[in-house]
């Protein structure tokens, strides 16, 4: 008698709305075997409670058990075999998306680090081999009016794992965003031309169009900074926008709130590391600006300053059609991210679209936790075999 297998997996785990795929259950072990007989699925759709659908399913001379499915509603649904003696296992779940989700890669990854090139503590290779260890696909280093950490970076991690995005955390005033994909320096760009002349033009017609001079003032440095990132092809996060650093806010409201209406910046950092109320402040302005008619991607960003800090904790996850710095910066201009947080003793905490929420929490319980096993072995290669098998690529 073949010994009926202890554990059961599901392949894939991902599968597009409307379009029929095949579904596999199969023993965790690979020398394990179904027993032999008529097999069923029972399926119930989290967002139909009490419907239960059932499959017909076949099992295979290699011992699996196979059914076809299309779904017609995207969410997520609970899979029970039901074997031939009658009996019900249940095998977890599995996630219908949308079209347009279809194909895509859900990575995980952290768009604001530091090295030792400004206020850091560890050197960039060493914060790449960290972060891919602890489960980021992608990182960007991004020294404080410094290129030169973003440099050495993307050399070292030409030799790992992880994707590595040029960047560059710039100040203005006393706020910052944050360069990621900039083709050079922007610090460097401020000290090869006459920065400050271009900046009092555009207070000159900030003031034209009947703004009061201080404020004009502040929100050149900002539209300058925001503006020569684009110019060098990056996208510009506004960071830590709610901040309170010696007891005031770092960044003066009123030009986070112009910076998102017009349209200044490509994202914003929900989440970072700052004390969480202050979390609470950027979740509370981007909801109502979202209520104004502003759309506005999100991430989450560690902001660490060495390998111990605060890497891990934070981050961001990005539905990419590719683990490259490119298609990770389109699917945050295209708004195709979340803002993650779990602090120690704490719950995942995920914010964004509904829709992609409801998608990451299934990914960080169905298919992120087998992926950090396999970064443990420092090797892309059985991550990418598991990513195409979850995910039906």
């Amino acid at each position: 008698m073949i010994p009926e297998p202890v554990h059961l997996q599901i392949l894939p785990l991902v599968l597009t709305v409307g379009v029929e795929t095949e579904i596999r259950v199969v023993p965790s072990r690979a020398e394990d075997r179904l027993p032999a007989g008529e097999y069923a699925c029972e399926l119930q759709h989290r967002a139909q409670p009490g419907a239960t659908r059932v499959v017909t399913a076949e099992r295979s001379d290699d011992g699996r058990v196979r059914f076809r499915l299309v779904v017609e509603q995207p969410g997520e649904l609970t899979v029970t075999l039901v074997f031939p003696c009658e009996r019900r296992r249940g095998c977890g779940s599995i996630y219908a998306v949308e079209p347009d989700l279809g194909g895509l890669i859900p990575l995980r990854g952290d768009l604001h680090t530091h090295t030792w090139y400004s206020d850091g503590s560890c050197a960039p290779g060493e914060l790449l081999q960290t972060a891919w260890g602890l489960g980021l696909d992608f990182v960007a280093v991004t020294d404080h009016d410094n290129w030169e950490g973003s440099r050495e970076a993307v050399v070292a991690g030409r030799s790992l794992p992880v994707t590595v995005i040029p960047g560059e955390e710039v100040a203005f005033n006393r706020g910052h965003v944050v360069a990621v994909g900039v083709s050079s320096g922007v610090m460097d760009r401020r000290r090869s031309v006459d920065s400050e002349a271009e900046v009092a033009a555009l207070a000159e017609t900030l003031c034209e169009g009947g703004e009061e001079a201080g404020f004009a003032s502040q929100y050149a440095r900002a539209l300058w900074a925001t503006r020569t990132i684009r110019a060098l092809g990056g996208l510009s996060i506004l960071a830590h926008p709610f901040w309170v650093a010696d007891g005031e806010l770092h960044l003066d409201e009123r030009i986070a709130r112009r910076l998102y209406l017009d349209g200044e910046i490509d994202a914003v950092e929900l989440l970072g590391d700052v004390d969480f109320e202050d979390n609470l402040r950027s979740i509370a302005l981007h909801t109502e600006m979202a209520g104004a008619g502003v759309r506005m991607p999100v991430v989450g960003n560690s902001d660490t300053h060495g390998l111990y800090h605060t890497l891990g904790r934070y981050w961001t996850v990005a539905f990419a059609t590719a683990n490259e710095p490119d298609a990770v910066l389109d699917a945050v201009r295209r708004g195709r991210t979340v803002a993650c947080v779990q602090l120690p003793g704490e719950q995942l905490r995920i914010y964004g679209p509904l829709r992609l929420v409801h998608y990451a929490y299934f990914l960080h319980r169905r298919y992120f936790p087998t992926q950090d096993r396999l970064h443990d072995t420092g090797d892309l290669e059985p991550v990418v075999v598991y990513r195409d098998a979850a995910l039906g690529r």
